[in-house]
């Protein structure tokens, strides 16, 4: 990611999250924050799903996968409920370059398990 590129805004912090084997984290919700995300080990499945009122995708869910098999950056407005899913047997780490200095106020957390984003985790 480089600061030319367009969907970015500006940085506001990087932080790297592991993720065990099998394990599902989230959901994730940022208000003022967009998130941009690399897989730098092992392939992780992130679901989104888009929460925001007047959006043209509002109420869809999308599934990406990526890591050493399809190693792209994922760019999740803020807004988008995301979640995420190690597939591999080893560790897997991602990084998070955020567009806002890190505020506990504006990043929201709903269950994994929740009925109010429309995705069961299998």
């Amino acid at each position: 990611m480089q600061a030319d590129d367009v969907f970015f805004e500006q940085f506001g912090n990087v932080y790297i999250s592991s993720i065990i084997p099998g394990v599902v984290k989230g959901w994730n919700i940022h208000t003022r924050t967009d998130t941009n995300i690399v897989c730098i080990a092992g392939n992780v499945k992130f679901v989104l799903y888009d929460r925001r009122k007047d959006s043209s995708t509002e109420g869809a869910v999308q599934e990406i996968t990526i890591g050493r098999d399809n190693y792209n950056l994922v760019h999740i407005p803020y807004g988008v409920a995301f979640s995420w899913k190690n597939l591999g047997s080893d560790e897997a780490l991602v990084a998070n370059c955020a567009t806002r200095v890190y505020d506990a106020e504006e990043s929201l957390k709903i269950d994994v398990k929740s009925k109010e984003i429309p995705y069961q985790w299998q």
